[in-house]
């Protein structure tokens, strides 16, 4: 409906369980299933993300030290464009 209704899609993970945060296969591994699921409701794959608890979050310096370094690149090489909070 929201999307119907014009609005853009963006994907924040599957499951926002902060352990995602131990590899970057882990995290794409759960933004790839909600990837697939948003896939299967409008018929295409959004390349709009936001990181769980943000692109500079402190949690997941728990799971991989530099994992957050290491996302944006991926992310922004596998084409997706990210965003926090304070955006237009």
């Amino acid at each position: 409906k929201a999307y119907d209704s014009g609005n853009a899609i963006g994907l924040h993970t599957c499951t926002h369980n902060y352990s995602i945060y131990r590899s970057s296969n882990s995290y794409f591994a759960d933004l790839n299933q909600i990837s697939d699921m948003v896939n299967g409701l409008i018929g295409f794959r959004p390349n709009i993300i936001r990181f769980p608890g943000g692109s500079s979050n402190t949690v997941s310096r728990h799971y991989a030290t530099g994992i957050m370094s290491q996302l944006t690149k991926r992310v922004r090489n596998a084409g997706y464009q990210y965003f926090d909070w304070n955006c237009d």
